[in-house]
């Protein structure tokens, strides 16, 4: 009897211990689980991250090539008002040439008119003589 007090003392002993095992090696598990549900919320926390990061990087390469685009119209822009300037300059400056030019003509013309006017007076003052 003692025997068998022993053994069965001793199945309750190792039942204790593969129990107490068994609650530890479940407390692990229930670690790791809850370490993969972490892992897998941060994986998933870091593909959002890293998507949203796509996306401005796609948005800031599509508004630097916008302002290239607005850069090289004000540049053209700025280039067509020079040459307008230019035009109008040299439009200004045939106009004050040709206005020089009349000028000139007329005074010329005046001058002539006045000459053929002294003529006749002196041609007159012949015949009246």
């Amino acid at each position: 009897m003692l025997v068998a007090e022993s053994r069965e003392h001793s199945l309750a002993s190792s039942n204790a211990g593969v129990t107490a095992k068994d609650r530890r090696i479940r407390d692990l598990q229930l670690q790791v689980d809850e370490a993969d549900t972490v892992l897998q919320e941060l994986e998933e926390a870091n593909a959002k991250r890293l998507a949203m990061l796509n996306q401005a990087r796609d948005q800031y390469d599509q508004a630097s090539a916008r302002c290239r685009e607005l850069e090289s119209q004000v540049e053209a822009q700025n280039e067509a008002v020079d040459r307008s300037e230019s035009v109008a300059a040299a439009a200004q400056q045939a106009q004050r040439d040709a206005e020089e030019r009349m000028h000139a003509s007329g005074e010329r013309e005046r001058v002539a008119l006045q000459e053929r006017g002294l003529a006749l007076q002196k041609a007159q003052r012949v015949t009246d003589v």
